[in-house]
């Protein structure tokens, strides 16, 4: 028995038409069908290969939409937290050398060059 159904008019452009047009000739079915089959399965939620790749371009930018304010904000931390660590190194390092002979400066200021070079070396590697 067959169900009963409406009847429903729909305008596309002609590139929609053209693409409808060449799946009916490819299934060997009617346009109609071509239409009714993709409106069912997209009202079903069903994916098929020929709509995965538009439905993941979709997603993937509703997710970068999604996590940008969270990673820019992520990003100003870690600039906040940088600029901090290096603030706490150089008040740490001047308040050192008030304490350091005046003769010992010069192996001071090695030391703290050759720490803050090694410091750097360590950020580096992480971020690699």
């Amino acid at each position: 028995m067959k169900k009963k159904s409406k009847r429903i008019n729909v305008s596309f452009d002609l590139d929609t038409y053209d693409h409808i047009m060449r799946l009916a000739a490819q299934k060997d079915v009617s346009m109609s069908d071509v239409v009714r089959l993709y409106t069912e399965e997209g009202l079903q939620g069903k994916l098929n290969s020929d709509n995965i790749d538009f439905i993941s371009g979709i997603i993937r930018e509703q997710v970068k939409n999604t996590m940008q304010p969270q990673i820019e904000r992520l990003a100003s931390l870690s600039a906040k937290a940088y600029m901090e660590a290096a603030t706490a190194s150089l008040l740490t390092a001047e308040t050192i050398a008030k304490f350091v002979d005046d003769s010992q400066q010069e192996a001071f200021e090695e030391v703290y060059e050759k720490a803050r070079k090694k410091a750097l070396a360590t950020v580096r590697k992480k971020e690699e």
